[in-house]
């Protein structure tokens, strides 16, 4: 198990003078006014619309007026942004749903979303309904589908899905697939000939989440135990697979590591993935890329182990909470305690928000948004997006 999680400050997190104070272009100071911000990559304009550069600052990107807005998907080439009003979506793949259907598990590529689930289970791809090239969310599941209550497309091309559950299940089966046709063969008719998956899991307990990396599948459960499995390079999945007692990389393990802890959130990306606990610890585990070009210190402090446990010192001896994470391909994005905003990795595309390009920051940056509550975050590969709320007056 990782070590105690309250100790001594630890030196990844940089600190130049006052916290860098970034004004949001255009943001409003409306009494539970919210709105999307962001930083990074814009070559598709998936960012702003109004023009191809880079954000180097966080800017308003999308704006609300209650909370019903959120950060659906975000990916190389588009943001898709979830509303009261149905999904709108901006950059390469042009996103107008008006359904209002509660879709959850999104998963696509370079070109933007792919596929998604709903709450029943049932399977929606995304579609273009116009000339214009205009993509809606069309249900493609029928009465014989299969329901499916998670889904994760790794990089490698790789697909894995939970079945959905009854209420009172306790037996979580996993099927995974060697690649996205061979899925969709499946969900078409999944007692066709050849159309099986490629491996079976059953594992006790609930899943809550289900997350994809390069060549990883992260899966939470509602008990808060950890499964990982898959390329097991690079410590990707934060577990040995090698020596007695241990699990092959091919299978669902827990992560022993975190083994009593009862986590609530897990994300991954590239080669990083992240998990936080109920009582506000962070825990890391991977590195940002194979040539290793980009520095991360939370990451490298794990490599006597598979996991590290990342501390961000306050004001104080104590350590902060940590309230949210976020992955990009090599940056992390964290909130933490009293809504202070910490990044740290790559930022060759602003992603960071820290005003440049410089290729990274090993250590931990923070990033203050004045007269700005933030409540959550979250990352595309190359970019870093925040949920905020204006002050009260």
């Amino acid at each position: 198990m990782v070590g105690e999680r309250r100790g001594t400050r630890t030196p990844d997190l940089e600190r130049r003078g006052e916290p860098r104070m970034t004004e949001i272009p255009g943001a409003s100071t409306g009494r539970g006014h919210v709105w999307i911000v962001a930083a990074g990559l814009n070559a598709h304009r998936q960012l702003l619309d109004s023009q191809p550069d880079d954000l180097t600052s966080f800017q308003k990107i999308h704006e609300g007026n209650d909370s019903d807005v959120n950060v659906w998907f975000a990916s190389w080439s588009n943001t898709i942004f979830a509303t009261d009003a149905g999904l709108r979506g901006i950059g390469h793949q042009k996103v107008l749903d008006n359904s209002k259907v509660l879709l959850v598990s999104p998963v696509g590529d370079h070109d933007g979303v792919l596929l998604a689930l709903d709450s029943d289970g049932q399977l929606y791809r995304a579609e273009e309904q116009t000339e214009q090239g205009i993509v809606a969310m069309v249900c493609r599941s029928t009465d014989s589908s299969p329901s499916i209550g998670r889904l994760a497309y790794a990089e490698n091309g790789r697909v894995a899905i939970t079945i959905k559950q009854a209420p009172n299940g306790n037996l979580c089966h996993v099927e995974e697939f060697k690649d996205l046709e061979t899925f969709l063969r499946w969900f078409q008719d999944p007692s066709g000939d050849g159309n099986y998956p490629e491996r079976h899991f059953m594992l006790p307990g609930r899943p809550k989440q289900l997350k994809a990396g390069t060549g990883i599948f992260v899966l939470l459960m509602e008990s808060g135990q950890v499964y990982t499995w898959g390329d097991s390079r690079y410590r990707s999945l934060g577990r040995s697979v090698t020596g007695d007692g241990s699990k092959s990389a091919d299978e669902p393990a827990v992560l022993e590591a975190l083994d009593g802890l009862h986590i609530k959130k897990v994300d991954c990306c590239g080669w990083m993935s992240a998990a936080l606990s109920d009582d506000g610890a962070l825990y890391l585990w991977g590195i940002t890329s194979p040539s290793d070009d980009v520095k991360i210190g939370a990451l490298a402090a794990g490599e006597d182990e598979e996991v590290a446990l990342v501390e961000l010192p306050g004001d104080g001896s104590e350590p902060l909470d940590v309230v949210d994470v976020a992955l990009g391909v090599e940056h992390i994005a964290v909130l933490a305690e009293s809504g202070r905003l910490f990044v740290t990795g790559d930022k060759s595309c602003g992603q960071l928000g820290l005003g440049d390009k410089q290729k990274s920051a090993e250590c931990w940056q923070e990033v203050t948004l004045p007269s700005i509550e933030i409540e959550a975050v979250f990352c595309g590969p190359r970019s870093t997006l925040a949920l905020v709320r204006s002050s009260p007056a």
